[in-house]
């Protein structure tokens, strides 16, 4: 029991890091997801473009 008690411990203050770092990660997926809706709309572009963004 000792031990699931530390690891959930660990959980909880890595936890806490994640939350400070949520809002990075949002912008992250924001960014990300407009650049896809972006390659979406500009579909005629060049295939090598792509490539270089992924």
């Amino acid at each position: 029991m000792e031990k699931i008690f530390s690891s959930l411990d660990r959980l909880k203050t890595s936890q806490k890091h994640f939350m400070r770092s949520s809002s990075f990660h949002d912008s992250l997926r924001r960014s990300i997801k407009s650049e896809q809706n972006l390659m979406r709309t500009c579909s005629i572009s060049p295939p090598n473009l792509s490539t270089m963004k992924a």
